[in-house]
């Protein structure tokens, strides 16, 4: 999977819906999409999974939380990526293992 297929992908599962590429009059470009329900759906950035340790946090929580059997899973997967302890595995490593843990990662 490329970046923005794990970031599409793992948005989806954090409740981000509408998620596409957004691009400035200068070229640059970034992914927007809405976050929950309501009257304040207004788009916004997507966050940055691949680069940034707390938003993979905040996908982390629902591995850890409510009893959730994909705790272990998860740490499998880290250690099939070569990572060999938690705290030391990237943004973009906790993100491959994540979504592999919940069979979303495609080749």
């Amino acid at each position: 999977m490329n970046e923005q297929e794990q970031r599409i992908a793992i948005a989806g599962v954090m409740g981000w819906s509408g998620v596409r590429r957004f691009t400035e009059y200068d070229g640059s470009s970034f992914l927007v999409g809405t976050l929950g329900a309501g009257d304040c759906n207004v788009s916004q950035t997507v966050p940055d999974y691949l680069n940034d340790l707390n938003a993979c946090h905040e996908f982390e929580k629902t591995l850890f939380s409510g009893g959730n059997k994909n705790v272990c899973p998860y740490i499998d997967e880290l250690h099939k990526i070569k990572v060999t302890w938690l705290l030391h595995a990237t943004a973009a490593q906790r993100c491959e293992a994540f979504l592999k843990t919940l069979n979303l990662w495609t080749s």
